[in-house]
């Protein structure tokens, strides 16, 4: 064989190997501990949505969930506890004006 031709094939075997490790290797998504939400307003004649959620929704591990309001300090956090791999809902109407 050519050495051009040996070095063709070393470099296909190496960038093979490179796909294989980073192919198989378990994919990461980032998670955030912190998110910022608000619920939409919607214009009064439309009338009001009937239902006011956050629907909160735990990974592979258990979470915990704080839900507050920094603009109104008079309104009590609320501490949310959602197993693994399960969903949880929180009204907001008693929240919403």
């Amino acid at each position: 064989m050519k050495t051009t031709q040996l070095s063709h094939i070393a470099l296909s075997f190496t960038v093979t190997i490179f796909l294989l490790i980073v192919g198989v290797s378990p994919s990461l998504a980032q998670t955030d501990t912190e998110f910022w939400l608000s619920v939409p307003y919607t214009t009064p004649a439309h009338g009001s949505p009937s239902e006011k959620s956050i629907v909160m929704s735990a990974g592979s591990k258990n979470a915990t969930v704080t839900i507050s309001v920094p603009a109104n300090p008079s309104i009590t956090a609320k501490v949310i506890s959602i197993a693994a791999n399960q969903t949880g809902t929180f009204d907001l109407s008693t929240w919403i004006n």
